[in-house]
């Protein structure tokens, strides 16, 4: 990446031509959010979504021959539509710091790539025009969940003395929307929302009903071990 921070009234325009190059080589990183939306565009499951299409544990689509991406087809992506935010961004990479701030950097051009750079626009135009938003919103909102989450799943993992294996089972099932949903729908006798923005809501919310319990009971399990004089708790 190049050094140079761009905010979104930072001067930016690009043109793809099409050529594909950036479907090679590239780690596409996915949300729930967007596993929900890739799903749907395939009318499948995101529990056949993650297993069939995903990577380490369904956190990045599958590459396939030649390094592409598995939804590069002969004449371009085949879920365009549904794209992740990763591709809605390309050229530009999006930085969140741990305070909230966002920047932009230009990503690295690729060799004979015959995608076109100007100025004639800004960051926030290329992100309108590519849909970016709705994306950009959702994934921030589930990051703090995510970050909040795996710690707590590698510490109970090791607590318990599950492997390495089972823990990454555990963080593949949480990041199931579908499954997910799927049994609070059961266990509550409700009716789901069936848009992947309500659903992607839902599901946050119930993560943090889990993450919250998990505190709770981590929090309980030292209290219970702290050494005690009599009913005093010793310093």
């Amino acid at each position: 990446m190049t050094e140079a921070k761009l905010d979104r009234s930072s001067p930016f325009s690009y043109r793809c031509n099409r050529c594909m190059k950036c479907c090679y080589h590239f780690r596409i990183r996915v949300s729930p959010y967007e596993a929900s939306r890739l799903a749907r565009f395939l009318g499948i499951s995101t529990t056949e979504f993650l297993r069939t299409y995903t990577a380490n544990q369904g956190t990045e689509l599958r590459r396939v021959e030649r390094d592409a991406c598995v939804f590069l087809g002969p004449d371009g992506c085949t879920v365009h539509a549904d794209r992740p935010l990763v591709c809605r961004l390309y050229p530009l990479g999006r930085h969140r710091s741990e305070t909230g701030e966002e920047h932009f950097s230009l990503l690295e051009p690729i060799t004979d790539s015959a995608g076109v750079y100007g100025r004639s626009e800004s960051v926030q135009d290329y992100l309108s025009a590519q849909g970016a938003d709705p994306f950009i919103d959702i994934i921030d909102a589930y990051n703090p969940l995510v970050t909040a989450a795996l710690p707590i799943i590698a510490a109970t993992g090791a607590d318990s003395g599950s492997n390495e294996q089972q823990q990454l089972d555990l963080q593949h099932e949480i990041l199931d929307i579908d499954a997910m949903l799927g049994q609070y729908a059961s266990e509550n006798a409700v009716t789901l929302p069936a848009d992947p923005e309500a659903r992607a809501a839902l599901h946050r919310e119930l993560l943090w009903e889990l993450v919250n319990s998990w505190r709770e009971e981590a929090v309980n399990e030292t209290s219970s071990q702290s050494p005690t004089e009599g009913n005093r708790e010793i310093p």
